[in-house]
């Protein structure tokens, strides 16, 4: 079973660190941020494994949440998506 844990909100706090502790338990996770070019991501990135991916994402933005989606199902080989 492959699973892909998207959360929202990873530029800083709650989010930020939910990603990394489900990236350290081995889950691929997809990290929703505002500002992907932001320092905080920046650091994300750099203390996360090649499984977290991060992505643009303003969750009131229905292009970007179509984005996200998009994005999910062309990497997951296939698997169901349930949003």
């Amino acid at each position: 079973c492959f699973i892909f844990i998207s959360i929202s909100g990873c530029d800083r706090g709650l989010g930020y660190h939910t990603a990394k502790r489900l990236d350290s338990y081995g889950f691929s996770v997809i990290a929703g941020c505002l500002d992907v070019n932001s320092e905080n991501v920046k650091n994300l990135q750099r203390e996360s494994s090649d499984r977290l991916q991060t992505v643009a994402l303003d969750v009131t933005s229905k292009p970007d949440l179509d984005n996200v989606k998009n994005w999910m199902k062309e990497n997951m080989n296939g698997g169901q998506i349930y949003c």
